[in-house]
């Protein structure tokens, strides 16, 4: 397929480089997003904005982390203020952004390095890595913007990007090996802007070099890469293979409320699907064996099933759930991790997405 670019002149091997970098970041200091989390070029970030942005940013947009980010860094400023939260308000507090293991991960980081640490991230990579939920992409990225050292940061916009430049073909698994080799030269040895480079390479991925409908005559590197050199549109993320089909489950959820208008809410085990997370009573989708005997406390009340139904999609399955409603009498003994919550908290209570439908629902039907 042809890009929309015209042919240029492809820049010669030596010090190439070098050339890219300064391309690249003078584009950058124009062009920069701006963002909560980014200070201004060449200054070093802190790494505990660093760390909370990227942690939040895994397999989530920009446009859905920023309120969240200025959410927590208001309520909990410091890694030691991170550190002493309670984690059923932290939980809270992170409803709604999914995959909730980074937030109890986010928590436990938090205690390490207030009590291992005192405070103060590790500089080093390897010592980065032995946190909880610090992967490789993330302990880069705090080694670059926030302590200036050159670590190659790379992820899925960096590797569409190296991928492009380079002209690399493949296979997805192929390609990701040839970039994870060819991003180190970018930082090698480079002490001047690693953290800009990094936050660079991802803002031209974004902006300009996006998978579909590139924007070669805006992109800064044009001449470096083979893609448009060549009059090719290339993206890593197109894979031949075929995704595995996600299953569907099928369950219950329930709206259970009493004649003060006070609703049962769940508190979910730590571990497992949602873990930690409040919501609504929910029963028969989530592969818990004691899930429909908890619920026998509702078995004497009359049961009304809505029309409606709550879909979501979960990263290995796609869930459909029955709404029903149960009037219940305030003398109604709930189980443990069940408790009744009044209309006026519940107002305030912040739900992950497929109780929030189901909430939202209910205030319309019930």
């Amino acid at each position: 397929m042809k890009t929309p670019c015209t042919r240029v002149k492809y820049q010669p091997e030596t010090d190439k480089t070098t050339l890219f970098r300064q391309s690249l970041l003078g584009w950058y200091d124009r062009n920069q997003r701006v963002l909560p989390w980014r200070y201004k070029q060449g200054a070093l970030a802190d790494p505990y904005v660093v760390w909370l942005s990227e942690i939040m940013l895994q397999q989530t947009t920009v446009v859905t982390v920023i309120p969240y980010f200025l959410r927590f860094l208001e309520k909990w400023p410091t890694i030691f203020a991170l550190a002493e939260a309670d984690t059923e308000e932290l939980m809270q507090e992170w409803a709604g952004l999914g995959y909730y293991a980074r937030a109890r991960n986010l928590h436990r980081c938090a205690k390490i390095i207030v009590s291992e640490y005192g405070g103060r991230f590790p500089a080093s990579q390897k010592e980065l890595l032995a946190l909880p939920g610090v992967g490789i992409y993330t302990s880069a990225a705090i080694m670059a913007i926030a302590f200036g050292k050159p670590a190659a940061v790379v992820d899925g916009n960096v590797e569409r990007v190296l991928a492009r430049v380079h002209g690399l073909s493949g296979d997805n698994k192929s390609i990701k090996k040839q970039v994870k080799v060819l991003s180190g030269g970018y930082y090698h040895d480079f002490i001047g802007r690693p953290g800009d480079l990094a936050q660079a390479f991802m803002d031209l991925g974004a902006t300009v070099c996006m998978p579909k409908s590139p924007k070669c005559f805006e992109c800064p590197v044009r001449s470096f890469c083979r893609s448009c050199v060549e009059g090719k549109i290339f993206s890593p993320s197109t894979s031949t293979q075929t995704k595995p089909k996600k299953e569907t489950r099928r369950g219950f959820v329930y709206w259970i409320q009493n004649s003060e208008g006070d609703v049962v809410l769940h508190r979910r085990p730590e571990s497992g699907l949602l873990g930690g997370m409040t919501g609504l009573p929910t029963a028969g989708w989530d592969n818990r064996k004691d899930t429909n005997r908890e619920l026998g406390f509702i078995e004497n009340f009359d049961v009304l099933e809505l029309s409606e139904r709550v879909t979501h999609t979960f990263t290995h399955f796609h869930l459909i759930l029955e709404l029903k409603v149960v009037k219940a009498t305030a003398r109604l003994t709930l189980p443990e991790g069940y408790f009744w919550c009044s209309p006026s908290d519940l107002q305030n209570q912040r739900f992950p997405k497929v109780f929030e439908k189901a909430y939202l629902l209910c205030l319309k039907d019930v």
